[in-house]
């Protein structure tokens, strides 16, 4: 779900800034698409960082020249198109690039979710795997979430067996706007009512 999709007026990302935005979130998410909502987790990025490193970083296809320069957010990004091993840092920049996209945030869905699919096929080996405590003790110190910790061993281990090229993403149908000057995304009602039959479907 892009973080800037319109739901009942306002951004989803919008959202977090109110009272209990975590919630607000999953209510809005329950609500305008009539799916269910089981658990959820937030990671700072620090974690990512840490755990990019921890597996001797990851080879990926960075798409475009990605310099950017923040220094409110002391935000700072300068890597080359072209394919890199990536440390923790770099990473961190690559996720965090949001311009330059020739379909704005859906071209940078597409990008994360290539990432996970890269990190998934590259760093779901047995060595890294016999990291778990470690990586285990990083995520936990830098995540909230609803999810059950002690999970993740299994999960790893669950993971580490499918073919990466198995793995799908879906994102919402939809297309990209303009609100008042600002970007946004609109859902196609229609292909969500489908979505949600087929979510019901699969309970």
């Amino acid at each position: 779900i892009p973080r800037n999709t319109i739901f009942f007026g306002q951004k989803i990302s919008d959202f977090l800034a109110t009272e209990n935005g975590d919630q607000a979130v999953i209510d809005a998410i329950r609500q305008k698409l009539s799916v269910p909502v089981h658990y959820y987790a937030k990671m700072d990025l620090s974690a990512i960082k840490q755990i990019i490193d921890n597996v001797d970083g990851i080879d990926f296809e960075v798409p475009m020249d990605m310099i950017y320069d923040d220094p409110h957010q002391n935000l700072h990004i300068n890597l080359k198109k072209g394919n890199h091993n990536l440390n923790g840092e770099e990473v961190c920049q690559l996720l965090q690039f949001r311009q330059g996209y020739t379909e704005g945030d859906l071209s940078r869905i597409q990008l994360h979710q290539q990432f996970i699919k890269e990190f998934i096929k590259q760093k779901f080996n047995k060595e890294n795997i016999d990291k778990a405590p470690e990586l285990f003790k990083i995520i936990s110190n830098n995540i909230v979430t609803t999810y059950p910790i002690s999970n993740l061993e299994q999960d790893m281990k669950t993971i580490s067996a499918i073919n990466s090229n198995n793995i799908v993403f879906e994102t919402i149908p939809g297309k990209n706007a303009i609100h008042n000057g600002i970007a946004v995304y609109e859902i196609d009602l229609n292909d969500n009512i489908e979505l949600a039959d087929k979510s019901n479907e699969s309970k």
